[in-house]
């Protein structure tokens, strides 16, 4: 029984700094954490199986999803894009016509000028 003994040894300094729901946390998280390696390994590992053709067709198929999802991204860059130059056109258009249809006003008033 060493470890009771260094258990002892401990418990003065573990309830000066630490308090008591802590103690009492701890206490639990080691009460659980015994029970986990023989939890584990009461499973089977006999049917599952996993072969290297298998990982190199997943990670395959994650590359693949991964650049659909960058191309999909770059698309919708390129439309946002195109709507962008559309609408600078479509600005530069309303300009021009503005500026067409003041140039035929200052026309029509030097005509009647004369």
């Amino acid at each position: 029984m060493v470890n009771s003994g260094l258990r002892d040894s401990l418990k003065p300094e573990l309830s000066q700094n630490i308090d008591k729901e802590r103690r009492k946390f701890a206490k639990a998280l080691a009460a659980g954490v015994a029970f986990v390696v023989p939890f584990m390994a009461s499973f089977s590992m006999d049917g599952l199986e996993f072969s290297i053709g298998e990982a190199q067709a997943a990670k395959k198929k994650a590359k693949r999803k991964a650049t659909k999802k960058k191309a999909t991204k770059k698309k919708a860059k390129r439309k946002a894009t195109k709507k962008k130059a559309k609408r600078k056109t479509k600005k530069k258009a309303t300009k021009r016509k503005a500026t067409k249809k003041k140039a035929k006003r200052k026309t029509k008033r030097r005509a009647k000028k004369k």
